[in-house]
């Protein structure tokens, strides 16, 4: 028997977040700026779960380039504030992945991003598959065509 290693474990193609939050502790800190303050207790046992997003993208940037990744912005979310989804986009600017899109909608919030963006929004997320497809079959055919070399 045979175990996988970190290694074998297979990459996404691509990766889509909509409305995501850098980190709990950022979430917290900008909708409830009085907690500015204890920012540094907003960590594990405090919080359970601190859904570091922003340090699993750098992680990813800075390990990896075959892959690719969507941002779909609601600018009116009113509970995940539309300047986390700027900052994630930030870290993927330190650390290019292959593909990086980034679309926002004027009207779209929380939970109804797609009903805002309507077409856009699927045409949007329609063209950002594509590109991953695209490239997924040009680095199948490089990769055949190296190893019949």
């Amino acid at each position: 028997m045979t175990t996988l290693g970190r290694e074998d474990i297979p990459l996404p193609a691509g990766l889509v977040l909509e409305n995501t939050f850098t980190s709990m502790r950022d979430m917290a800190t900008q909708v409830f700026p009085p907690l500015k303050f204890a920012g540094p207790l907003l960590r594990w046992p405090l919080l359970l779960d601190e859904w570091r997003s922003a340090e699993s993208l750098r992680y990813f940037c800075q390990n990896h380039t075959d892959w690719a990744c969507c941002l779909l912005s609601g600018e009116r979310d009113e509970i995940v504030p539309a300047e986390q989804m700027r900052q994630l986009r930030a870290v993927l600017d330190e650390g290019r992945p292959r593909i990086v899109k980034y679309f926002k909608f004027p009207r779209g919030m929380h939970n109804d991003t797609p009903q805002q963006g309507g077409a856009e929004y699927w045409a949007s997320y329609n063209k950002y598959l594509a590109l991953v497809v695209a490239d997924l079959q040009e680095r199948r055919s490089r990769t055949a065509g190296a190893s019949q070399g």
